[in-house]
């Protein structure tokens, strides 16, 4: 679904990736680990569009769309939490809009108009099931629910909200998108305990692609089922959860120490 390859990126002096190579696949569980200040976020930043590659290439196959939830992101501010989320799937809304218009115009319309207006009418009934729109309403309320908002939280402006809030509004905007690829960068840092819980069922169950910034051990082992590691500016591929990941890397940090031990004896 995305290949990455020979991917190079620096800033001034700063070298973030030289000659790195990635595939995702449309339901992998990716998790991203790597020291603080190598490049997550830029990566996350590629993948989405938002910066490109200096050498190399992002690509994604068509038809297929990204969505990114970044540290930064935030909700419109002055429209309620309800506006906000149906802006999630403006096509839903675009559809209905075209139902009502062709619905009115069809009865002053005659011959080959009102024939052309009535394909029109079924293309946009299609396009509205496309969007499953007559359960939008209920899958809205099952992620605000989920990320911890009460009922009322619907036609509250945004506004009210802390800016942790307003982070989870911004998060449950992207969950309903469904985009088939889903980058979360540090997805946790504003949910408390049963929102977390929520989310590491949520994207278990999640019909695209996951790839997460996380630094918490438990929610990677509960989430992803391979290792995406930045060092040296490559990415490097650990099959299985973080605690498998951080098994595997001691083993190899051992076995190198051993081999410059035994190195070290021979020269002697």
């Amino acid at each position: 679904m995305l290949s990455i390859e020979n991917l190079s990126k620096q800033y001034g002096p700063q070298i973030v990736f030289q000659n790195a190579d990635l595939f995702i696949s449309p339901h992998d569980r990716s998790g991203l680990v790597g020291p603080n200040g190598t490049g997550k976020t830029t990566l996350f930043r590629l993948i989405a569009g938002e910066e490109f590659p200096d050498n190399g290439s992002v690509r994604l196959d068509a038809h297929r769309t990204v969505g990114l939830l970044t540290q930064e992101s935030q909700c419109r501010l002055g429209v309620t939490v309800r506006e906000e989320m149906r802006s999630a799937l403006p096509e839903a809304d675009q559809a209905q809009a075209d139902i009502e218009r062709l619905s009115d115009e069809i009865a002053k319309a005659e011959g080959h108009e009102q024939s052309a207006m009535l394909r029109q009418l079924a293309q946009a009934q299609s396009d509205l099931e496309m969007q499953q729109a007559h359960t939008l309403d209920a899958r809205i309320g099952r992620v605000l629910h989920g990320l911890g908002f009460k009922s009322n939280a619907l036609d509250r402006l945004t506004d009210e909200f802390s800016g942790g809030w307003q982070m989870r509004i911004a998060m449950a905007k992207l969950l309903l998108r469904e985009p088939d690829l889903l980058l979360l960068d540090e997805p946790t840092n504003h949910l408390d305990e049963a929102a977390r819980k929520w989310l590491q069922n949520y994207l278990n169950d999640y019909p695209g692609a996951v790839f997460v910034i996380s630094h918490e051990p438990q929610f990677l082992n509960k989430v992803v089922d391979r290792i995406v590691e930045l060092d040296e500016h490559q990415l490097h591929i650990y099959p299985g959860n973080y605690h498998q990941y951080q098994k595997v890397k001691e083993e190899r940090r051992l076995a190198q120490q051993a081999a410059h031990e035994r190195q070290q004896r021979e020269l002697e």
